[in-house]
């Protein structure tokens, strides 16, 4: 999966394969949606604006391993087309920075028409190498293409690749942003398309139930979702993912967990800057 994934090379013994683990949490992370159909939205209430910036601690297991930040930036026009430009940013910090560098950003330009992402980009950063990725999609067409330039022992290699994609669908972190615009009820079930890696996936959703968490010194009411992917039918199988969303018009990410293979990764909201609060 291809959000925050590292992707250095192969068989560099179990500590490396562990920090990849820890590593691809945003790739499970990302992997949730709302029930979906194209709207305008316009014609919706957007909790979020340019300014808004979240800050979250990882930990994998008991340990602080890295930083994650969702925040959007100013509009952009990309084919006249009026977006969003959405921000993901991570790296690692502490012991896991000292044996295995790794930072990487993700954006995202969902139309502010109807939330359909026209770009994607991802970049990524480790000693090994450097990749830059920029995929695009192309409204009626129902297909994407994908760029890849990556930086390997001084060498530069680009790919590129055209690929199917459902008539309507969301990337990796779009999604997250069309989820809070959407209301949940306990219970439901939840489905989505996603376009991963050059793959169509289908995202179902449970909202399992409201419950209360304590965030930043505060208890906050929370709808706690648990999402699977299925691709071309098979049910993702790297480990069961919890999310737990703020229970009013904000729809904040306030808490994830996910089990691994080597233990239990999990992101803890730090601190929020509204767009309101921006300067200028």
């Amino acid at each position: 999966m291809g959000f925050l994934r590292p992707r250095g090379s192969e068989g560099t013994g179990e500590r490396k394969r562990g920090l990849r683990i820890f590593l691809s949490l945003f790739s499970i992370l990302t992997l949730v949606g709302g029930f979906f159909s194209p709207r305008n939205c316009y014609g919706q209430v957007i909790p979020f604006g340019a300014g808004e910036d979240f800050q979250y601690q990882i930990k994998w297991n008991l340990f602080r391993g890295g930083r994650l930040s969702f925040s959007v930036a100013d509009d952009v026009y990309i084919d006249g087309e009026r977006a969003f430009h959405l921000i993901a940013e991570t790296e690692t910090e502490g012991i896991f920075r000292r044996f295995y560098p790794y930072k990487a950003k993700v954006e995202s330009f969902p139309s502010k028409h109807d939330f359909f992402p026209l770009r994607y980009h991802f970049s990524s950063w480790s000693p090994e190498e450097t990749i830059l990725e920029v995929v695009k999609y192309h409204r009626g067409q129902r297909k994407g293409n994908w760029v890849q330039e990556k930086y390997e022992d001084g060498k530069k290699r680009v790919k590129e690749e055209e690929f199917s994609v459902a008539e309507y669908l969301q990337d990796p972190l779009s999604i997250i942003y069309y989820l809070r615009t959407q209301d949940f009820e306990v219970g439901d079930n939840i489905e989505v398309p996603l376009s991963v890696d050059r793959k169509e996936c289908r995202i179902m959703v449970k909202v399992l139930r409201k419950s209360k968490i304590r965030i930043m010194g505060e208890t906050r009411d929370a709808f706690i979702l648990e999402p699977g992917l299925f691709i071309k039918g098979v049910p993702f199988q790297r480990g069961s993912l919890w999310i737990w969303f703020s229970a009013d018009e904000e729809r904040i990410p306030l808490y994830f967990t996910a089990r691994a293979a080597l233990g239990v990764v999990s992101a803890t909201l730090i601190k929020i800057k509204r767009p309101s609060e921006k300067k200028g």
